[in-house]
């Protein structure tokens, strides 16, 4: 019965895999290599804010642990939006300054 769970499962993942390549291929050569990169952008995007949305944690044989969330301190937080608010602003500055 293992066995054939496996062999099920393997033979979905390579239709799967097939099928998915197919699609690519046929949207390649309608829309060029652009909607290419941007799916590929946006896989990578979706798995990162899925991967930051995560628990932290571990897991062993009685199953899985969230480990507790250091929490931020406030001042902490204040400090980063206020260097991204100053790198912002000298950014904005050198974008419109005529040098």
């Amino acid at each position: 019965m293992k066995t054939t769970k496996l062999l099920i499962v393997l033979i979905s993942s390579v239709v799967f895999a097939a099928s998915a390549a197919w699609t690519e291929y046929r949207l390649v050569l309608h829309f060029g290599i652009a909607f290419s990169l941007f799916a590929g952008v946006a896989v990578l995007v979706a798995l990162r804010s899925a991967l930051r949305r995560a628990p932290e944690g571990y897991e062993d044989d009685d199953g899985f642990h969230v480990s507790a969330r250091r929490k931020q301190t406030e001042r902490a937080c204040d400090a980063r939006l206020s260097q991204l608010t100053h790198a912002s602003k000298i950014d904005m500055a050198r974008l419109f300054s005529r040098s």
